[in-house]
């Protein structure tokens, strides 16, 4: 809605009508499709990273792979570390050619590792296929979030950037629940029918999202990208997509009136919008600003060093890249994927035989997904800073309640304890069933804000100019801390015990809490632009060594707007 008219008739006034122009929002209205295929590039991202739970479990029964302790290690740590790579080794490209071609590139790779896993025969290939989907995780986890905090408005970017996360969560949902069907009707021994059937299974969806962003999503790019390349008629045209669905051809006919019509008109003043918003941030990279001066090759992202330079010399941008990079440093530190990886093989150390905890595994997800579900609609009207402190507290309270019964003797019955055991599992114990119920605890809390809460904080933190390089550095940050907790668990629970891994865990939540509330401001309801504002402080020197030259975007720009007042403008 854009204004409201309100039609009078008094005697003092007469005959008139008063418009009420609505709040103003950039992008009210994004495609809801667009949104949708760019998300399932979580869906993606998570049924890769969870189906392992269930596989490690189906290697380790395969003898014709005879995989030792240390190679399952390799295989469930494989992934993350290629992501850690993948996110940091894309910065610099997703801000030369754009979000789009990023996320196509994930799903190409993701559709290339199923490939490799459904013929793979050894500890080698089951490796290289790990780390092929590994480098499709670092794409996604980078390019999706700054995809979907761009086409969105303010006031709903929390809701649509948590819908990534509640695909991650339902990807690794049904990857347990392939498992499961896999396990039922597939039979085990060296053919290996049951873990290559679940990690194949996920070039499908892979293809799927390929196509959908080929054929369906037309739009060329974010609008604010092709903004900040000096693009304004490729700008103009994305947001009119993701405003009506639809796409003309640069410079073709604006209908005159009409229901069209208006839609143009409405188009053209989100453009303006956006325009000046983009343009308040021009890049200082020393390479021209972020709009681009003329959008020529590589314009816009600037010199890495410099960026670097300047993200050392602002003191706001210290702030930015330290808040940034510690919340991916504390989603992971809380020890999330020691249950998304492990969680089967946790389930036996609780006392469930190997086929209730592959089943189980499927409970763990859907509980972390309602949690997910419900953050995406707080996002907006609690804030950030308020779930986020949540979460860890509750989290950190459950992972203590964890500890507490594994030192009170959870997983010491007839169970299966990592063997898969043939006893009736340890559900009977009150330990056993306080553990479980620790587990579920966290992962609903966990949900409710650590699961989306970095990620939607960190793709709207950085500025426009420095996207590429914050979003590149927090996402690699958070694999980096991945790749620690995934190849260190094993080790930790069989040196320090069960108990003390996870009071250690409970300890990093707790402390989490306090950090987050200390350097965190609430973004919520701030345009892009707004949130970097909110990290400076009074008394920050700027050393005044990265001002931009003039740009001549301006006038383009307003051209782009009413694109038959210009005909004779070219398309950059």
């Amino acid at each position: 809605v854009q204004s409201v008219d309100l039609k009078f008739s008094t005697p003092e006034l007469g005959n008139g009508r008063l418009t009420i122009p609505s709040s103003p929002e950039l992008l009210r209205v994004p495609s809801d499709y667009t949104a949708a295929v760019a998300a399932f590039g979580g869906f993606l991202f998570g049924y890769d990273t969870g189906v392992i739970s269930g596989v490690v479990l189906f290697w380790g029964k395969d003898p014709s792979l005879d995989l030792t302790y240390v190679q399952l290690e390799g295989l469930v740590s494989a992934t993350v570390g290629a992501a850690a790579v993948g996110a940091l080794a894309c910065g610099k490209p997703m801000q030369r050619v754009g979000r789009k071609p990023v996320i196509l590139a994930a799903a190409l790779l993701y559709a290339c590792g199923a490939c490799v896993f459904a013929v793979a025969s050894s500890f080698a290939a089951l490796l290289l296929g790990r780390l092929v989907v590994g480098l499709g995780v670092g794409l996604s986890s980078l390019a999706v979030p700054v995809f979907l905090a761009e086409i969105s408005p303010p006031t709903m970017r929390g809701q649509v950037v948590a819908s990534y996360t509640l695909c991650i969560v339902s990807g690794q949902v049904f990857a347990c629940l392939v498992n499961v069907a896999a396990e039922a009707l597939l039979p085990g021994g060296p053919t290996g029918a049951r873990w290559r059937f679940s990690l194949a299974f996920a070039g499908v969806p892979a293809l799927i999202q390929a196509a959908c962003l080929l054929l369906l999503v037309k739009a060329e790019d974010t609008p604010r990208w092709l903004l900040s390349k000096g693009r304004p008629h490729q700008a103009r045209e994305a947001l009119r997509f993701l405003r009506t669905g639809d796409i003309r051809p640069s410079g073709g006919p604006v209908p005159a009136g009409g229901r069209s019509g208006e839609s143009e008109r409405d188009v053209d003043r989100d453009f303006e919008e956006l325009a000046a918003a983009v343009g308040a941030t021009p890049a200082r990279g020393g390479s021209g600003s972020e709009l681009g001066g003329g959008g020529g090759e590589g314009e816009g992202e600037g010199d890495m060093f410099a960026l670097l330079g300047e993200a050392r010399a602002r003191p706001h941008l210290r702030r930015i890249f330290g808040v940034g990079m510690g919340l991916q440093a504390l989603q992971q530190s809380c020890g999330i994927n020691t249950l998304i990886y492990y969680g089967a093989y946790i389930l036996e150390l609780v006392g469930f035989k190997q086929s209730e905890s592959i089943q189980l595994a499927a409970l763990l997800g859907v509980t972390q997904g309602v949690g997910v579900l419900g953050s995406s609609f707080l996002f907006d009207r609690w804030g950030r800073r308020v779930l986020l402190v949540g979460a860890c507290l509750g989290a950190g309270a459950c992972l203590l309640l964890l500890a507490l019964a594994f030192s009170l003797g959870a997983g010491s019955g007839s169970g299966g304890s990592g063997s898969g055991g043939s006893g009736s599992g340890g559900g009977d114990s009150r330990w056993d069933v306080l553990a479980l119920g620790a587990i579920l605890g966290y992962l609903l809390l966990f949900g409710l804000g650590l699961s989306a809460g970095p990620w939607v904080v960190n793709s709207e933190i950085f500025p426009m100019h420095m996207r590429g390089l914050g979003v590149s550095a927090a996402t690699s940050t958070n694999w980096v801390f991945n790749f620690a907790v995934s190849i260190s668990f094993l080790s930790l629970v069989n040196a320090l015990g069960k108990a003390a891994t996870f009071f250690l865990l409970a300890l990093v939540g707790l402390s989490g809490a306090l950090w987050t509330w200390l350097v965190l401001p609430e973004t919520k309801g701030k345009s892009l632009e707004e949130v970097e504002e909110l990290f400076k402080r009074p008394g920050d020197v700027d050393p005044g060594r990265f001002s931009p030259p003039p740009s001549t975007t301006g006038s383009a720009l307003s051209s782009a707007a009413n694109p038959a007042a210009s005909p004779l403008l070219p398309v950059t």
